[in-house]
């Protein structure tokens, strides 16, 4: 499934059309009948379901297009009141005691513990970081739509993060009923090397479980 817009946007031809959504989408590939609830969507947005057979990359039928445009949407009872930074460790510190965290060093100068506070922490959660720049930039409607894209976010999480860094926070709750809340911004944050804590305790944190082994530097999709 994809955006009505991006479906618009590819080669007019049946063929072109399903290169392309080879190419730059990634398919799910299904052989045998497959259903799933896909939530969360945007809401007053049109999509497009696409399918059609592949086998080793390559087109081997029609393809199949079936529009339809979501309906408005109802707030949700849940909301993000805050997102709060608990812990920040220097990625230096963390390489000169243990040097198997070298790679860490060429993606971030320092991780930090985030956590957001929500009414009903039990609901998925949709939150990152975005450069200070954007929130005069992007529009809400982009927000919810980046924060909707990647899934939902841990929380706590630890995050791969710079110094002299302007970012803020931002993103959206489901409700019980999978509804989602306005969406939350922080304020604008800078971290610097006071802010740091010792290095040896994150390291003790990985290793009793109580923090995960790697870091979320990025957002996969």
């Amino acid at each position: 499934m994809i955006s009505a817009a991006s479906l618009d946007n590819m080669p007019e031809d049946e063929l072109s059309k399903m290169y392309a959504m080879i190419e730059y989408f990634v398919p799910s590939i299904y052989d045998e009948p497959f259903s799933e609830m896909l939530t969360p969507l945007m809401p007053e947005t049109e999509y497009a379901m696409i399918a059609f057979g592949c086998v080793d990359g390559h087109p081997t039928s029609h393809i199949t297009i079936k529009r339809f445009t979501t309906e408005s949407a109802t707030k949700g009872s849940n909301s993000i009141q805050n997102v709060v930074i608990h812990k920040v460790w220097d990625v230096d510190e963390i390489v000169a005691l243990d040097p198997t965290y070298a790679p860490l060093a060429e993606e971030a100068e320092c991780l930090v513990l985030v956590e957001a506070i929500v009414d009903d922490p039990t609901c998925p959660i949709y939150y990152w970081w975005y450069e200070g720049f954007a929130r005069d930039e992007y529009s809400d409607e982009a927000f919810l739509e980046d924060s909707l894209l990647f899934g939902p976010t841990p929380s706590p999480e630890v995050m791969g993060l710079w110094y002299d860094f302007e970012f803020f926070f931002a993103g959206v709750v489901e409700d019980s009923d999978g509804n989602l809340s306005d969406m939350y911004y922080g304020d604008i944050i800078t971290l610097s090397r006071e802010d740091c804590s010792d290095a040896q305790e994150y390291l003790d944190m990985v290793r009793t479980g109580v923090l995960p082994i790697e870091p979320s530097m990025f957002r996969q999709r």
